[in-house]
C-alpha cells in the first residue's frame, strides 16, 4: 500500500504540473489617478525591497472580415486593484498614452480631416497583424494584484465624426456606432500580479471581426467590442511563424491557431523583406494548437499539434517549401437567425453562426463564421467544396507532408447561438451545385425558472462550470455559452433559493448566496458590464483510492470535495471525481486560495464579493460507494503539498 500511495501522489503531482497552478498573470505599477501612492514610495521607495513595479500594455488584433480599415480612438487605459471599482472611485492608475502620429499627406479619400485630441490615440486595428503590437503606454504603480482594466474609447462628435469608423472593402467609410459603455470604459476583469521591482507585459486583443455587427438595411455598422487580455511572457516565445505560397497573397488568406474548434489567434500573411509570404502569430498562449489556413479559391490546410512555447518561437515550415492548399471552388451558405414569433423576431438576436469541419480522426476546426445582422438576422458565408488537407507538425522540418481528407469534402456542421440562450443549434450540410440556405430559429426565452449571468469572457474556454446547489448538492450545472461572451444560462431550475457556485481552473471559487428561481420571472445575477472574474489561486492535487473489502475494482465510488463558509455556512461542492473502475483511484485539483462570496441583490448590475480567508484550503472529502449507504468523510487542509486520502469501506 505504501508503494501504491507513492504512485498515487506522483500521479497527483503530474496532474498539477500539467494543468498549471497558481494565480493569474503578471501586473503593473504607477501612481493612482487620485495622486496618492497607496503607501509606496515613488520609484520603488527607499527600503531594502522595492515597492513599485512597471505595467506595460499593448494593443493587437485578429483580422477583420471584409474590411479594409477599422479605426478606433483610445482615450485612456486604466487599471484598478478592485474589480468592482466604479468610474469615479479613487485608486485608478492611468497609463499615459503615446502621442498620436500625424495623419498621412495627402489624406486618403473620406479620411478624418483632423486629429483626435492630443491625449487620445487613433489606431487602425487591421494594421495590427503578424505579431504587430501598438504600445498603449507603461506606468509605474504600487506592486500588487490588479483586477480591473478599462479601455476608454473616444466618442464620434461633430468635430471628429470618424474617431471610430470602418471602411468596408470597395465601399465608403462608415462611422461605427459604439456602445454607451465606452464613456466609462470597456471593462476587462483581470487577475494580474505586478511584482515589486519588475516589469510585466500584457496585450489587449481587440478582435475586430467578432466586434463588428452589420445593421443591414440601415447601413449602420455597430461596434460591440470583443476584448481579451493576453500575458506576454517573453518576446522570444509565444510566437508561431511560417510561410504560405505567394499565390495566396491576393486570395484573402487567413492563418489561425485553434483549440477545440475555437480560434485563439489569427492573422493574414504579409510579404517579408525577402519577397516571401510570411505569417506570424504573437502572442499565442502556451499550449498545443491546430494551425488552419483558409483562402478564397482554395481548400483548407491544417497543421495539427503545433506548439507555442514560453521562451522560444515555433517555425512551422520554411520559405523554400511554403504551404499551398489545393485549388477549390466555393459555395454560398446563408440564412437567418430568429427568436420566437412576431415582426421583430430577427432584430438584435446577437446571433452567431460558425461553420465547423470535423476532420477524419480529428480535430474539429472552424472554417468561417458570421454575426447575424442586427436588423434582420441575416448571415452568409462562402465555404470550400474541395477536400481539406492535413499535415502533422514536425519540429525542425522544412516542409510538411499534407494528405487529403476526401471523406469530409464539402461537409460542414453549422453551429448557431444567440445572446439570450444557452442553446446551441446544429445543422449538418453538404455543399453541392446550388447555394445552401439554412435558417436557425430559437424558441422564445422562458419567462421563469431561469437563472442567468455573466463571467469574464476569458473564463469561457477554461473548463468553467456554474452550478446552483442546495446544501452542497448540485441541482443544475452548465458551462458558459460557447460564443465566448462569458454568459451562462441555467434552465430549468426548480422554484426555490440556491447557492450559485462558479468553478474554473486556476481561480478561487466564487459563491453567490440566496439566488432565487421563480415561476414567472427570470433571475439575473449581474450584468455583462461587470462580469464575475474570481482572483487567481494555486491548486493542489488530492488523490487516493476507494476500496470495498479487499478490492478496489468496480466500487462505484464517488469522492466529493465540500467547502463550508464560516460557522453558519453554506456548504458547497467544489469538485468531485468517480473512482476508476479498474483500480479505485480518484484525483482532484482544489484551490488553495480563499474563496469569495457575495449575497444576491435583485436588480444589482454588480456583485460585492468578499473573501472568506478562514476557509482557504479547507475541505471535507465525502466518499460513497455503490453497495452501501455509508458516507465516509475526511477533513483536509491544503497548504504546500499534494495530499493522499484513501477511503476503505467494509464489504456488505
Amino acid at each position: 500500500m505504501a508503494r501504491m500511495r507513492s504512485w498515487i501522489m506522483a500521479l497527483a503531482v503530474a496532474a498539477l504540473a500539467a494543468c498549471g497552478g497558481g494565480g493569474g498573470s503578471t501586473g503593473s505599477t504607477s501612481a493612482p489617478s487620485d495622486g496618492s501612492t497607496n503607501g509606496a514610495a515613488p520609484g520603488g521607495g527607499t527600503g531594502s525591497a522595492p515597492t513599485m513595479g512597471t505595467l506595460r500594455v499593448s494593443l493587437t488584433d485578429n483580422p477583420a472580415c471584409g474590411y479594409d480599415n477599422v479605426w478606433v480612438t483610445i482615450e485612456k487605459v486604466r487599471v484598478h486593484r478592485d474589480s468592482s471599482a466604479g468610474d469615479g472611485d479613487a485608486g485608478w492608475v492611468d497609463l499615459p498614452l503615446p502621442q498620436p502620429q500625424p495623419l498621412p499627406t495627402p489624406l486618403p479619400s473620406q479620411a478624418p480631416t483632423q486629429l483626435p485630441a492630443p491625449q487620445s490615440l487613433r489606431v487602425d486595428l487591421l494594421t495590427l497583424t503578424n505579431g504587430t503590437l501598438v504600445p498603449l503606454g507603461q506606468v509605474q504603480l504600487p506592486a500588487g494584484i490588479y483586477t480591473q482594466m478599462r479601455l476608454v474609447l473616444a466618442e464620434n462628435t461633430g468635430s471628429n465624426p470618424l474617431a471610430n469608423a470602418v471602411k468596408p472593402t470597395g465601399a465608403a467609410i462608415v462611422p461605427l456606432t459604439t456602445p454607451s459603455a465606452q464613456q466609462s470604459g470597456l471593462k476587462m476583469n483581470l487577475d494580474i500580479t505586478v511584482p515589486a521591482g519588475q516589469e510585466v507585459d500584457f496585450a489587449i486583443d481587440f478582435d475586430a471581426c467578432k466586434s463588428i455587427v452589420k445593421a443591414g438595411k440601415s447601413g449602420k455598422i455597430l461596434l460591440k467590442p470583443v476584448l481579451t487580455v493576453l500575458p506576454i511572457v517573453s518576446q522570444a516565445g509565444q510566437r508561431i511563424q511560417g510561410w504560405l505560397h505567394p499565390s495566396l497573397a491576393t486570395a484573402g488568406a487567413t492563418v489561425s491557431v485553434q483549440a477545440r474548434g475555437q480560434v485563439v489567434r489569427a492573422t493574414p500573411p504579409m510579404v517579408d523583406s525577402g519577397g516571401n509570404l510570411k505569417f506570424e502569430l504573437f502572442p499565442v498562449p502556451v499550449g498545443s494548437y491546430s494551425l488552419v489556413v483558409t483562402a478564397s479559391g482554395y481548400a483548407t490546410a491544417i497543421v495539427t499539434e503545433v506548439p507555442s512555447h514560453a521562451n522560444v518561437s515555433t517555425t512551422v515550415n520554411s520559405a523554400a517549401f511554403p504551404i499551398l492548399p489545393p485549388v477549390s471552388g466555393a459555395q454560398e451558405v446563408s440564412g437567418t437567425v430568429s427568436i420566437g414569433v412576431g415582426p421583430n423576431n430577427t432584430v438584435d438576436t446577437g446571433g452567431l453562426v460558425r461553420a465547423l469541419q470535423l476532420l477524419s480522426g480529428g480535430p474539429t476546426i472552424e472554417i468561417a463564421s458570421d454575426n447575424a445582422r442586427s436588423d434582420d438576422g441575416f448571415y452568409e458565408m462562402a465555404l470550400p467544396i474541395g477536400a481539406p488537407v492535413k499535415a502533422p507538425y514536425v519540429a525542425g522540418a522544412s516542409s510538411l507532408l499534407f494528405t487529403s481528407d476526401a471523406a469530409v469534402a464539402g461537409s460542414y456542421r453549422l453551429a448557431a447561438t444567440i445572446a439570450r440562450s444557452i442553446e446551441v443549434q446544429f445543422a449538418d450540410i453538404v455543399l453541392g451545385a446550388t447555394p445552401v440556405q439554412q435558417d436557425f430559429h430559437f424558441g422564445t426565452a422562458p419567462a421563469g425558472q431561469l437563472i442567468q449571468g455573466w463571467l469574464d469572457p476569458s473564463l469561457a474556454v477554461r473548463g468553467t462550470s456554474v452550478s446552483v446547489q442546495v446544501n452542497g448538492v448540485i441541482v443544475r450545472s452548465v458551462p458558459p455559452l460557447p460564443d465566448g461572451s462569458g454568459k451562462f444560462v441555467l434552465y430549468p431550475v426548480p422554484i426555490g433559493t440556491y447557492d450559485l457556485v462558479l468553478k474554473t481552473a486556476d481561480r478561487a471559487t466564487a459563491l453567490v448566496t440566496g439566488v432565487p428561481s421563480a415561476a414567472g420571472s427570470s433571475t439575473a445575477i449581474n450584468s455583462d458590464a461587470f462580469p464575475i472574474n474570481p482572483l487567481g489561486s494555486p491548486r493542489l492535487a488530492v488523490a487516493g483510492q476507494v476500496t470495498v473489502g479487499a478490492t478496489a475494482v468496480d466500487t462505484g465510488g464517488i469522492v466529493r470535495a465540500l467547502q463550508t463558509f464560516g460557522l453558519l455556512g453554506p456548504t458547497v461542492e467544489v469538485a468531485s471525481d468517480n473512482a476508476r473502475a479498474a483500480d479505485g483511484i480518484y484525483s482532484m485539483l482544489l484551490p488553495t486560495g480563499a474563496p469569495f462570496r457575495a449575497p444576491y441583490v435583485a436588480g444589482a448590475a454588480m456583485l460585492d464579493f468578499v473573501a472568506a480567508p478562514g476557509t482557504a484550503g479547507r475541505y471535507r472529502l465525502s466518499a460513497t460507494v455503490a453497495r452501501s449507504t455509508e458516507v465516509k468523510t475526511a477533513d483536509i487542509v491544503l497548504d504546500k503539498d499534494p495530499l493522499a486520502q484513501d477511503f476503505h469501506f467494509v464489504a456488505p
